[in-house]
């Protein structure tokens, strides 16, 4: 299509300070599909991040102005943006004579909403996308100076820079507008103009078919992520009130909603970074309160891949190797998740259950025994032995401030389950085949964390007896074992009478090493430090 005419469209930049942020990175994204054809952007004013700051804490200041004075309606629109389009035909401007352009057009914007011209200073943002037919984009503050601009997307508004616009490329350019010729001029003797170009809209939109309605489900999905997101965030905020308060209806309350919300979000098959960012919030939230949303487990974490959850559980600093012959390392976690081994679980808590299977099949027969579905199965390509997953939806405390009663029913729920997986005993769960490592054959099976009791259901922990038997030398048996035999010793010191209590610590570290070392897997120093 040919413009036959100088153009100039104008808008308002909708969705506030995210819809500034899309808008920017789509004006400076050379790879943007939209900019196929554009063979250079060329900066004329600002930089987009501190136009982006500037224009949102012009917009943040009014309305909390506005706020105190208890009046005036929120800001919903940040900026407004113009694009000044050439025709093909023409010769294209410098960037020196563009930048001259845009400060003829700032000039008489400037008159029009009556503010001086240096009063956008650091207020706009432009920049020139060269192609066939180049344009000027100039992206305007709508606030500035703590006053609301209402007359930048008035029609008189566009009048005045359309015309600005036009004398400025005579001026600079020699680009008369009077003079132009168009490149297609015969538009048929039977056809008029508007029937062209209906015609062309209908081929238009016979190619774009489903590509439209594909595009109003993202826009719905849009939306509706919008809108759970801002109800998510206002609940949270009311269950860290509630928590403060020790309000315990409104707890249960917002506990309920937030579950209802994430529900809503996890159909909407979130993007990872929106994903972290939920995470995030929930993270904030349990810090202030010291206290744990009971539903996160079964909540937000319903949103990730189990992958993603597993990548997101990681200790901060975990043990991990490429190569078991040559021992452990230990480093951050964004270093440690590109190894093919990697410890799962922190000192503190379990949010895993791993068995060690060594068998043929060992990835797929747990169905034949019964078992439940493992989160995650990582298989060795060459053995096809593999590493069973069970992720907990409630982390078990590992602790010495854990509860005894919890840590002794989740040993007695991974003896079963490795009973009936007929998992390695000797296996010692400090690290597992890393599932983020391509060197292995990874499958997702079951989509949520378990509960205990939920994996309890498919074990024989009918009898009291049964649900209280710990194999002392395996998997959380060890942690039950060290803790009991540790606290009896440690008391019976202080009641005789122990000289200090840096010494008594330093026995107990003792003490709790020689009890380790009965193990036939001894536990890490870490939890063995933090039990003692």
């Amino acid at each position: 299509m040919t413009i036959k005419n100088w153009f100039v469209r104008s808008e308002r930049v909708k969705d506030k300070h995210n819809g500034i942020i899309k808008y920017g990175k789509y004006l400076i994204d050379s790879k943007h599909p939209n900019h196929s054809n554009t063979t250079a952007i060329t900066p004329i004013y600002n930089n987009i991040e501190n136009f982006i700051r500037s224009v949102s804490n012009e917009a943040v200041s009014l309305d909390m102005g506005n706020s105190q004075k208890k009046g005036g309606r929120p800001v919903q629109s940040y900026a407004q943006s113009f694009v000044f389009g050439l025709p093909q035909s023409v010769q294209k401007p410098t960037p020196e004579q563009w930048k001259s352009i845009t400060n003829d057009i700032l000039k008489e914007l400037a008159k029009k909403l009556g503010i001086e011209v240096n009063d956008f200073k650091g207020k706009i943002f432009a920049n020139v996308h060269e192609q066939d037919n180049p344009h000027l984009n100039l992206v305007v503050s709508r606030i500035i100076n703590g006053r609301s601009l209402k007359a930048l997307d008035q029609k008189g508004t566009i009048g005045v820079v359309k015309a600005a616009f036009t004398a400025s490329t005579l001026a600079r350019c020699g680009l008369d507008v009077s003079a132009y010729k168009p490149l297609q001029t015969n538009l048929g003797p039977r056809q008029e103009k508007w029937q062209i170009q209906q015609k062309e809209a209908e081929k238009a939109l016979k190619k774009v078919g489903l590509e439209a309605e594909k595009l109003n489900l993202e826009v719905a999905r849009a939306k509706g992520l919008a809108k759970y997101s801002a109800m998510l965030n206002n609940q949270i905020l009311k269950w860290i009130e509630a928590v403060n308060i020790t309000d315990e209806k409104q707890e249960k309350r917002q506990e309920n909603r937030i579950e209802q919300t994430i529900d809503k979000l996890t159909g909407l098959n979130l993007p990872e970074e929106q994903i972290e960012l939920l995470n995030q919030l929930f993270e904030q939230a349990e810090q202030k309160t010291g206290k744990p949303v009971k539903n996160r487990g079964g909540g937000h974490r319903d949103i990730m891949t189990q992958l993603q959850l597993f990548s997101s559980t990681l200790p901060k600093k975990p043990y991990y190797t490429d190569d078991l012959t040559n021992g452990l390392n230990i480093a951050k976690a964004e270093i440690a998740r590109k190894a093919k081994y990697i410890q799962h679980n922190g000192p503190t808590h379990m949010l895993w259950l791993a068995f060690d299977i060594d068998r043929q099949g060992a990835s797929i027969d747990w169905s034949d025994r019964g078992a439940p579905a493992p989160n995650i199965t990582v298989k060795n390509p060459e053995n096809g032995h593999a590493h069973a997953l069970y992720g907990l939806a409630t982390a078990v405390r590992t602790a010495p401030d854990g509860r005894i009663a919890p840590l002794r029913y989740a040993a007695a729920v991974e003896n079963a389950l490795c009973e009936l997986l007929e998992a390695d005993r000797g296996y010692s769960g400090l690290i597992v085949k890393n599932p983020l490592n391509k060197h292995w054959q990874v499958a997702e099976w079951h989509t949520e964390p378990y509960e205990l009791g939920e994996l309890a259901d498919y074990l024989d922990l009918k009898t009291p007896a049964q649900k209280k038997k710990v194999v002392a030398d395996y998997g959380l048996g060890r942690n039950c074992t060290l803790f009991e035999e540790l606290r009896n010793w440690s008391y019976r010191a202080i009641r005789q009478g122990w000289p200090a209590y840096k010494q008594w610590l330093d026995a107990c570290l003792t003490r709790a090493q020689g009890i380790n070392l009965n193990f036939s897997k001894p536990l890490p120093f870490s939890e063995v430090k933090a039990t003692a």
